[in-house]
């Protein structure tokens, strides 16, 4: 039931392959139980499947022993410039970006563990981060807003005292290509304010 209301819901906006995964663990094991009924051909077909999901990951994990470019390199090279932001920024007490996706790698790579807040675009769907608890048990302290958008959105200057902004960082391949842009403001004081909420999910 809970796949099909993903399907649906593919339908009309993104879905991500691990939201319906609740329901991967209880799939495999009504599917194992008809393996045994499986026709020689049936069965041939599930390993050949199995043989090649094996392989795929082998070669996703260990490309280099197969001879091939590396599957993952670009999100790898966002790492570096993620550390520098977080030598630039000196002692920050949490992180604020308006895109969800921006602040998943800004949790994984940032130096040190920091909370990591979601705000200031309208334009983007509810996640996790406004479930989790809000921005406003940070006030009086100070943070830093990256973004990969020049543009600050304009609740910045009411949610904090003053903010600098910070010399831009660059995420490049290991070819040279410019991946991405950060633009880093640090802020101090912050006043919580009331962010504009997302319309959709």
């Amino acid at each position: 039931m809970l796949d099909w209301f993903f399907v649906v819901k593919a339908l009309s906006a993104k879905v991500q392959l691990n939201w319906s995964a609740p329901s991967y663990i209880g799939l495999l094991i009504l599917f194992a139980g008809h393996i045994p009924a499986f026709s020689r051909v049936k069965r041939r077909v599930l390993y050949f499947g199995m043989g090649v999901g094996a392989a795929l990951t082998a070669v996703a994990y260990f490309p280099s022993t197969f001879g091939v470019p590396e599957p993952f390199k670009n999100a790898k090279s966002w790492r570096q410039p993620i550390e520098k932001i977080g030598i630039q920024a000196g002692h920050a007490d949490f992180i604020l970006t308006s895109s969800y996706d921006l602040a998943a790698e800004l949790a994984y790579y940032w130096p040190r563990r920091i909370p990591v807040y979601v705000a200031g675009n309208a334009g983007r769907r509810y996640n996790q981060h406004d479930l989790w608890p809000s921005i406003d048990r940070e006030a009086g302290r100070n943070g830093v807003y990256i973004n990969t958008n020049p543009s600050l959105p304009a609740e910045l200057a009411q949610a904090f005292e003053r903010c600098s902004p910070l010399p831009l960082v660059e995420a490049r391949s290991a070819d040279g290509r410019v991946l991405r842009t950060f633009y880093t403001s640090v802020c101090s004081g912050y006043r919580p304010i009331a962010w504009p909420k997302p319309s959709s999910y």
